[in-house]
């Protein structure tokens, strides 16, 4: 009639059935063994606010499952492709302050399975186009001061690991400094593996020059940040040359990089 309705207005409590629930107790990890568990699952979800200040936490993968908190979505991309930072070329931007939950659990059997599925769907839920490709790129060259020998001492392999925090270290002393809250870089091995670590830390590709076979440790103070510093670059420098006598050289050389690229919408 054109006239407003007597009474109070208001809103009907509408209960939004949360079709997740089940997924996400899952992805918190149940202890029940008598709960029967995806064949194949995939979460792709902004950080817990738990880890929302937190760079990362541990990714791991456990037989059938895989599983990144905390993650950026370059951080993803390291990790899915198993290449450092500096080896992604980002042409679309690659947001560092966001940060993703993602699990995912698949059938058991093919090991390499689960990479693929999680590769296509963090490709398709952030709109990206991700390949590899060969590029001419400025580098650093891993040599050794004095080609007769390393300035190292050869170690014993091996890692020292502490259940209550989930940390791993070098030696029993780094392990409690880690504990303690001190920050690390830290590898074991040849200078194949150091290479590799010392690329994220530069921010540009290493080539390893020196190739030092044996197992080593290499260690000292460093904290993680992207793009990194120059004091940084000027640190690591300085420490691998003094420390463990070897050069981080600058030149150009053709590397096959990761390509991220805005996906075509069509």
């Amino acid at each position: 009639a054109g006239k407003q309705p007597d009474g109070v207005l208001h809103s009907l409590d509408v209960i939004i059935p949360d079709n997740l629930a089940d997924i996400k107790k899952d992805i918190s990890g149940t202890t029940d063994p008598s709960e029967k568990r995806p064949l194949c699952m995939i979460l792709i979800r902004p950080a817990s606010e738990r880890v929302s200040t937190i760079v990362q936490t541990t990714g791991y993968n456990i037989g059938g499952r895989l599983r990144y908190d905390g993650y950026t979505k370059r951080m993803v991309i390291t990790g899915l492709y198993g290449v450092p930072s500096s080896h992604i070329v980002a042409e679309t931007p690659l947001s560092e302050d966001r940060k993703y939950d993602i699990a995912l659990e698949w059938p058991y059997g093919d090991k390499k399975l689960g990479k693929r599925l999680l590769k296509q769907a963090v490709a398709d839920a952030f709109g990206l186009s991700i390949r590899t490709e060969k590029r001419m790129t400025d580098v650093y060259l891993l040599s050794l001061v004095d080609e007769e020998r390393p300035a190292m001492e050869p170690q014993v392999p091996g890692w020292a690991y502490d259940r209550e925090t989930d940390q791993i270290a070098l030696t029993q002393e780094l392990l409690e400094r880690i504990t303690a809250g001190e920050e690390y870089f830290m590898v074991g091995g040849n200078t194949g593996p150091l290479a590799t670590s010392l690329s994220s830390v530069m921010g540009k590709p290493v080539i390893d020059e020196a190739m030092v076979e044996g197992y080593y440790h290499f260690y000292f103070p460093y904290h993680y940040q992207w793009p990194p510093k120059d004091e940084t670059l000027d640190m690591v420098r300085s420490v691998m040359k003094e420390k463990y006598g070897m050069l981080l050289t600058p030149a150009r050389r053709e590397v096959e990089m990761l390509i991220v690229s805005e996906a075509d919408p069509g």
